[in-house]
């Protein structure tokens, strides 16, 4: 496993620690994981645009790595953190976390294969 000095993450430098919560972010955080469409292009954005953190939290198996798909794809999406996120997932619905779930694995198993 390769890794990188935190200051090299992309997900890092556009905020996703931060401290700061943004109730417009939590809203449009339950709405991109809500819309699988939307969820998807997001992760295959962010894989695009954002190598390291993509090597750093994507590939690491002993991960979370779902939970950093939905962090990835909003923050990425709309620049929400990773408080935010966490927040917004248990404002979506059941049957969306799901279907967000399952999204995020169809992901991972492409980025795995």
């Amino acid at each position: 496993m390769k890794y990188f000095h935190f200051s090299k993450w992309e997900c890092y430098q556009n905020g996703i620690l931060r401290k700061e919560i943004i109730d417009s972010n939590i809203s449009k955080s339950v709405g991109l994981l809500s819309n699988q469409d939307s969820f998807m292009r997001s992760l295959i954005d962010s894989l695009l645009f954002w190598p390291h953190s993509t090597k750093q939290f994507l590939l690491d198996r002993q991960l979370n790595r779902r939970a950093f798909c939905g962090r990835f794809a909003c923050l990425f999406n709309h620049g929400a953190s990773e408080r935010e996120v966490r927040i917004a997932w248990w404002e979506v619905s059941e049957v969306n976390r799901v279907l967000a779930n399952k999204t995020a694995d169809r992901f991972l198993e492409s980025l795995d294969a």
